[in-house]
């Protein structure tokens, strides 16, 4: 059962990847900023990292590169999601190692066809 750590600041969103992500067979962690999910992704190791874009204390992007810059977590995939989906803000994800984007309003399909993806990636 891999384990996947939700990072948002909007306590629905965590709800709401949690209950798909462990209807679907996975264990779900949560955190509601980058900083506290740096902190948890250290701790949990998890297969799989949800990210929103914006948060307050640190921001997904921010935190996606100090995680990669882990060596604990350097290969752990980074599922960004985001209200922004300019040119400019995915490629400032894909140069911090982002392995995925889905945009907001996501449909529960589409959050667990990224993680599936990335699964199969790895």
């Amino acid at each position: 059962m891999p384990k996947i750590l939700v990072i948002d600041d909007s306590i629905a969103i965590q709800k709401l990847c949690s209950k798909v992500l462990a209807d679907a067979g996975h264990q779900v962690t949560t955190a509601s900023n980058g900083m506290e999910g740096i902190t948890a992704a250290m701790s949990d190791r998890p297969a799989v990292i949800i990210m929103d874009v914006e948060m307050p204390t640190m921001d997904g992007l921010t935190a996606a590169t100090l995680i990669k810059r882990t060596s604990l977590l350097a290969e752990t995939p980074i599922v960004m999601l985001t209200s922004k989906d300019g040119v400019f803000d995915v490629a400032r994800g894909e140069l911090e190692g982002v392995s995925s984007y889905v945009i907001k309003p996501f449909s529960t399909q589409i959050i667990l066809k990224a993680i599936n993806e990335v699964l199969h990636e790895q």
